[in-house]
């Protein structure tokens, strides 16, 4: 099935003019709002070019710097997405913070860290369900990946969205694809 982009760009504004309106409609207050767009920009959104996401790396490095410190503070965070975490017992205030930092830095699927403080995923983008789908993210490792590749465009903008590979992008720092 071939995917007409202008299609899903248009459905992607729709997505997001709706939102505005239910959330104002249901009196949502301002603090609300940026896990709304969260969830609107998750569910609509396809994977981004290698060189947007870098853009987008360069332009927010000091804040993805800032979100690993805010991450280690809170020693027992494993997983922030949009609209859960793990723990769940993590305050609303601190989940407020990463969620405004999720919409900031443009990583509206949030974040997966590990228990030695050294291996964090941010996720771009995520289409597709839990037995099969791809996502595209930013890996903050001390670890090389084993599957570097010079592009993940050719996976991550083709039609079957198969296969996985890491691009470095800054010391530490590489955008990787996952499909299957």
């Amino acid at each position: 099935m071939k995917v007409d982009k202008f299609k899903i760009h248009i459905l992607f504004k729709i997505a997001i003019v709706m939102t505005i309106l239910i959330s104002f409609t249901l009196g949502l207050f301002y603090k609300d709002i940026p896990q709304i767009y969260c969830v609107a920009l998750g569910l609509f959104r396809s994977h981004q070019t290698d060189e947007q996401m870098i853009s987008n790396f360069k332009y927010n490095k000091k804040n993805f710097e800032l979100l690993i410190e805010m991450i280690r503070k809170d020693k027992s965070v494993q997983r922030v997405g949009s609209d859960w975490s793990n723990p769940d017992t993590i305050d609303k205030d601190s989940l407020y913070e990463y969620r405004k930092m999720f919409v900031k830095i443009g990583i509206p699927h949030g974040f997966y860290a590990s228990v030695d403080e050294n291996d964090f995923r941010f996720i771009s983008s995520s289409q597709g369900f839990v037995t099969h789908g791809s996502n595209k993210s930013y890996i903050f490792t001390d670890e090389i990946p084993d599957n570097l590749v010079e592009s993940l465009d050719e996976m991550s903008q083709s039609e079957q969205l198969f296969g996985s590979g890491c691009k470095i992008i800054d010391e530490h720092w590489y955008i990787c694809f996952e499909g299957d």
